[in-house]
């Protein structure tokens, strides 16, 4: 009896412990709310779905002004590129479109949980582009595992981009990890630390 209780307290400790590993990881809406309390700019939120996905898409900067598409890594979400949909001299130049990969955060496709294929990814973060009414050409940044999906986009769309950003490209899909932590947490004993 000992025994267990000393492993329970263990476990109730760790799980305690890296609560705030947890939350690094990922924002929820309170913390998106608090953070943007004081700023005189919010992104606008955009769900676009069709029969097959659901993607969701923040926004800053005025739709007229040339897109800067932003495609995060794994694991991730489009508040891992906060400061770029904050800074005012991008919002000033570029319609700031930050998107949640399919299986992250907001997004997900119906059919599959996990969505390992380029294109596929590809095809569903560029249709975030129907947003932007420029018709300018823009920039396309990814990084990690969003910057083979960003080259993907490029190819797809060279009349929408001028330039295209990868930062540290992880270029074998097949080599992804979703790691366990990756989606929002739905253990019971995770969520308690929220």
């Amino acid at each position: 009896m000992l025994r267990k209780l000393c492993l329970w307290a263990c476990v109730c400790g760790l799980c305690w412990g890296l609560s705030s590993c947890f939350r690094s990881w990922r924002k929820n809406e309170r913390d998106l709310r608090k953070h943007y309390e004081n700023k005189p700019v919010r992104p606008t939120y955009y769900t676009i779905q069709n029969d097959s996905l659901r993607l969701f898409v923040a926004t800053t900067g005025a739709d007229t002004l040339p897109p800067l598409l932003l495609i995060h890594g794994a694991p991730g979400a489009w508040y891992g590129y906060l400061n770029m949909v904050d800074d005012s001299i991008l919002q000033s130049k570029y319609h700031i479109i930050a998107v949640d990969r399919l299986g992250y955060n907001h997004s997900k496709h119906r059919k599959k949980r996990i969505v390992t294929s380029i294109d596929l990814q590809a095809r569903a973060a560029a249709l975030a582009l129907s947003l932007n009414h420029s018709r300018q050409k823009g920039v396309l940044l990814g990084r990690s595992y969003g910057a083979p999906i960003a080259a993907k986009i490029a190819i797809l769309n060279p009349q929408r981009f001028n330039k295209l950003v990868m930062l540290a490209p992880a270029i074998d899909p097949s080599k992804e990890k979703f790691w366990w932590f990756s989606k929002p947490a739905k253990w019971w004993i995770v969520r308690m630390w929220y």
